[in-house]
C-alpha cells in the first residue's frame, strides 16, 4: 500500500486497537529500538548517544521520535522520526521509519506517518527524506526527486591506506586544526547546505561522546584565515566508524583533513568503516576507492525525495554527509 497523507493536520490518528503512540519516549524505549535495528540488520549507524544527539542537536521541540507499542506485550512495533534543523532556512526532515515485519499490513505504518505529520512543525512545510529504493514507490506522499543520491560505501578498517590519501601542495597555506566550535564552521556549512544555520546541531555532533575526531581546515593565504573545510569520525555501538560529516574545497584538503582523523586513532579497535557520498561527486568516490586500495564496497544508494521542492546542496564539497540514518545531508 502505498503512504500517503490526508493533506489534513488532525490530532486524532488513533492506532489500531491494543496499540499505543508515543512521542519521545524514555531511554528504555530507545534501546529496543536500537535492538530492533539488529534484530533485523537494518543498515542504519546507531550509538546509545544517538537520541540524546538528536534531542539536544535538534530541539525537544524541534524533533520528534514517535513508536508504536503493542500493549499486550509491552514492544515497539513501528517508529519514525521527524524534525526541523536550524534557522535561517530550515531544513524539515521525515526520516527513521520502520514497521515490524510481523506487524505490516496493519496500518501501523500509515498510522505512524499520518500522526507524525500532525505536528504543527510540519503542517504545510516542505521536507524530505533519503528513501531506501525498496520505499520510493510507496511513499507518494514526496512529490519531488532531489538532483542527486547518497551512496552508502564501506571498507574494511583494516584496508585503508592512509599514505594513499591526497594532501594540500608542500608549502600551502593549507592548516589542519582541531575543532573549536560550531560558530566559525557557519558560513562555510550554510554555503553548502542551501542556506540553513546549523550551527547548535553541528556543535552537539561535533561534542558527542561517540565523536572520537574532529577537526577543521583554514587557508592562510589571505588577510583573515578562511575555512574551507571540517571533518569527524563517530563510532557505533558495533565499533564500525562512519566519517559523518567531510566537506572540504578540494580533495587535497579532504585528504588533509581524513589523514589527520585517521592518524589519531588505533584503527586496529574497529572493524567496518562508512562514507556517505553524494552520487554527483565522482572525485569523492575516486577518492575513497584509492583510500581503500580499491577495496571499497557500494552498499546502497539513497533517493532525496521531497514534497514541493529540492534544495541546493554543493556536492562536489560534500565528500560525507553529516547523519544518514537522520538524512541530514
Amino acid at each position: 500500500m502505498a503512504l500517503a497523507s490526508t493533506g489534513n493536520a488532525t490530532t486524532s490518528v488513533i492506532p489500531p486497537k491494543g496499540y499505543q503512540l508515543i512521542v519521545n519516549p524514555g531511554f528504555d524505549v530507545w534501546e529496543e529500538v536500537q535492538g530492533m535495528i539488529r534484530e533485523f540488520k537494518l543498515d542504519w549507524f546507531v550509538h546509545d548517544k544517538d537520541y540524546d544527539t538528536w534531542i539536544e542537536g535538534i530541539g525537544d521541540t524541534e524533533f520528534n521520535l514517535t513508536v508504536i507499542l503493542e500493549v499486550a506485550r509491552n514492544i515497539v512495533t513501528a517508529f519514525v522520526a521527524t524534525y526541523k534543523l536550524g534557522t535561517e532556512k530550515p531544513y524539515y526532515g521525515f526520516s527513521f521509519f520502520f514497521v515490524r515485519p510481523t506487524h505490516r499490513h496493519m496500518g501501523l505504518g500509515q498510522c505512524i506517518w499520518d500522526y507524525a505529520l500532525t505536528d504543527p512543525i510540519f503542517v504545510n512545510n516542505n521536507f524530505g527524506m533519503l528513501v531506501p529504493d525498496h520505499l520510493v514507490e510507496k511513499l507518494n506522499y514526496f512529490q519531488v526527486t532531489g538532483a542527486f543520491k547518497i551512496q552508502i560505501a564501506k571498507a574494511l578498517c583494516s584496508d585503508l591506506v592512509v599514505a594513499n590519501l591526497p594532501l594540500p601542495a608542500e608549502g600551502s597555506k593549507i592548516r589542519v586544526t582541531g575543532y573549536r566550535n560550531a560558530i566559525e564552521l557557519k558560513q562555510f556549512d550554510m554555503l553548502i547546505n542551501g542556506g540553513t544555520n546549523r550551527t547548535r546541531y553541528l556543535n552537539k555532533l561535533f561534542k558527542v561522546k561517540n565523536c572520537i575526531a574532529r577537526y577543521v581546515a583554514f587557508d592562510l593565504s589571505g588577510e583573515q584565515p578562511e575555512i574551507v573545510g571540517f571533518c569527524a569520525l563517530h563510532f557505533s555501538n558495533e565499533r564500525n566508524l562512519s566519517v559523518t560529516p567531510l566537506y572540504a574545497k578540494s580533495q587535497e584538503i579532504a585528504g588533509g583533513l581524513l589523514k589527520r582523523a585517521l592518524d589519531h586513532l588505533d584503527l586496529t579497535r574497529f572493524h567496518e568503516i562508512s562514507f556517505y557520498v553524494p552520487n554527483t561527486n565522482p572525485v569523492a568516490r575516486k577518492f575513497y576507492v584509492n583510500l581503500t586500495a580499491g577495496s571499497l564496497v557500494q552498499d546502497s544508494a539513497l533517493t532525496l525525495k521531497y514534497v514541493r521542492e529540492a534544495p541546493t546542496f554543493k556536492t562536489d564539497y560534500i565528500f560525507s554527509i553529516c547523519d544518514c540514518t537522520m538524512s541530514i545531508i
